[in-house]
């Protein structure tokens, strides 16, 4: 038997093995179709022409935007059903593998054909995906139907068996391949990604989130290898793959309808609506470790709950009521109630509080809107959902929101996806969390981890890592030092405001930032009332803010 060629001598047998399923961070989306895309078949990079999308038998040239960056070409003058398309850069050609033909064709950058040479014999009868091993110069074509995928090399282009190098045993429905930055090989199975390396071992898995059987083209987006691109329909993805998901906790026998952040690191508040109560549960342990009844306070459904640090309560939101129950944290007993309607969120599904701000945050999938609420339900501040759908239904009806304090941003969910907000209202990111069963009814921040969240479905609680909730939000963040904390929004355009705990003082700020990093310029009045300008000093990354005594240096987190 010959040895096998280094970095493709995988056997890509992917086994089915209990894995964290990483959950890519959908960063951006554009739509192909004015670029002439109609049902994108496969995809591939030219550094020179951008990115090359197969589309029927015309291959269109985009940007990661969707911008057309150079001349398209027809194939159908050599293959009529192309389905995988590969440039070789160190060839100068791009390949196709023609699904109908059984052939792997060759072309010039202009769409003229240079050669060809026959899978059928080579054992592949319907391929439908093909990518370059430039370090090896060898091409690995996929077989959907069967299995199989076979390496084979450009010595043969006259028209007879394609020359194979060595044959991949992959699964059934393996529709595109492509090459990561660092060699290993990743193919594309039912919205799903499977990767190996050049020992022959399973690396990672991720999930693409979209309905199963839909033939995915994948590529690596050149400027960042933690992220791709993904061609699906006449839609264009951009993923960042870091993120992860997983099975937390189980707690049968409840109807969970939300979770938020405990009294307590590693505790969480959800909201059975099915057992009436909200349940205190240990993230450590998996275990209940409290409850409270909400009947008794008149509350009807209960949608989600929320700790209230600074009072000691629990925040209930009604949709049944269109109100918001404050009750005693330990008996259950109603302190107060305030109602909804009428307002932008009539019909609550998501409640969070946030201390630093003495407001709410609630959502509401009836109106398509979250809003910030004092506690007497009065709003300070109200946004449409729909302003965070990036074009597309994602977050129209939010089920839920949660704060998190060390960025300064709200996630709020919507019908499996969810959304990194600032608090004007603006999306920095989303993604979507169709792996995790139906969606997530509920979400809370992970107060051990600021990567961290955990999702609520049904019984289900899930923990996902989502490396991108630590990327520099700008100025917005929370920023400590021993003598104070200072939470700062940017509101665009160099305006930031915000609120400084400095002793016993809540003070209010508003400010203006000169340059990247450089200096913040922030107003705000003394504990008795009197006005005060403060000059701080901004690290370029934003991390650091230098401010004059008794402040001193805060860093972010």
């Amino acid at each position: 038997m010959p040895r096998l060629t280094p970095v493709l001598a995988v056997a890509l047998l992917f086994p089915d093995l209990a894995l964290a399923t990483r959950v890519p961070v959908l960063e951006g989306q554009c739509d192909l179709t004015p670029a002439g895309v109609t049902s994108a078949e496969g995809i591939t990079y030219n550094p020179a022409a951008g990115f090359a999308v197969l589309s029927g038998t015309t291959v269109v040239f985009v940007d990661a935007s969707c911008n057309v960056t150079h001349p398209s070409f027809s194939t159908s003058a050599f293959s009529t059903n192309p389905l995988g398309i590969a440039w070789a850069s160190d060839l100068g050609e791009y390949a196709f593998a023609d699904r109908s033909a059984n052939e792997l064709y060759f072309a010039n950058d202009t769409g003229q054909t240079t050669g060809h040479c026959d899978l059928a014999t080579a054992g592949v009868s319907q391929p439908s995906g093909v990518t370059r091993d430039v370090a090896h110069g060898v091409f690995v074509v996929t077989d959907s139907q069967q299995g199989r995928a076979v390496v084979v090399d450009d010595s043969n282009r006259v028209g007879g068996t394609c020359h194979v190098v060595t044959t991949l045993g992959v699964n059934a429905g393996c529709v595109d391949v492509t090459m990561a930055p660092n060699g290993d090989v990743a193919f594309v199975r039912e919205s799903q990604v499977r990767m190996m390396d050049a020992t022959q071992r399973f690396v990672d898995s991720f999930d693409l989130n979209r309905t199963p059987g839909y033939d995915d083209a994948l590529v690596w987006d050149p400027a960042a290898d933690d992220r791709v691109l993904v061609a699906n329909g006449h839609t264009l993805f951009r993923l960042d793959i870091r993120g992860t998901i997983e099975t937390a906790c189980t707690f049968p026998g409840i109807t969970a309808m939300g979770v938020s952040a405990g009294p307590a690191p590693e505790q969480l508040l959800i909201a059975d609506d099915q057992g009436h109560n909200v349940m205190l549960v240990s993230t450590r342990t998996c275990t209940q470790i409290g409850a409270v009844g909400v009947q008794a306070a008149g509350v009807g459904n209960m949608a989600d709950a929320a700790w209230d640090a600074a009072t000691g309560e629990i925040v209930v939101a009604d949709p049944q009521h269109n109100a918001l129950f404050f009750l005693d944290g330990t008996t259950g007993a109603l302190h107060s109630r305030c109602d909804l309607d009428g307002t932008t969120v009539d019909v609550p599904t998501g409640v969070d509080v946030i201390p630093e701000l003495d407001l709410i945050a609630v959502t509401s999938a009836t109106t398509g809107a979250w809003a910030l609420l004092d506690r007497s339900c009065a709003i300070v501040h109200s946004r449409s959902a729909s302003a965070l759908e990036d074009k597309s239904d994602r977050l129209r009806d939010p089920t839920d929101v949660a704060w998190l304090p060390a960025t300064g941003h709200f996630v709020v969910g919507g019908t499996n996806t969810l959304g990194l907000v600032d608090v004007e209202g603006a999306q920095r990111a989303f993604f979507t969390a169709e792996g995790y069963g139906s969606g997530a009814s509920g979400i809370a921040p992970d107060a051990a981890d600021p990567l961290g969240l955990y999702l609520m479905n049904g019984g289900t609680l899930a923990h996902a890592v989502l490396p991108f909730l630590a990327e520099n939000p700008g100025a917005s963040g929370r920023f400590t030092s021993p003598t104070a904390t200072v939470y700062l929004w940017d509101r665009g355009d160099g305006r930031v405001t915000g609120t400084a705990l400095v002793g016993g003082d809540t003070l209010p700020l508003f400010g203006q930032l000169s340059g990247a990093g450089g200096s913040l310029i922030i107003g705000t009045e003394t504990g008795a009332g009197q006005p005060l300008v403060v000059q701080v000093s901004v690290s370029a990354d934003f991390s650091t803010l230098t401010a004059p005594p008794p402040i001193g240096v805060l860093r972010r987190g």
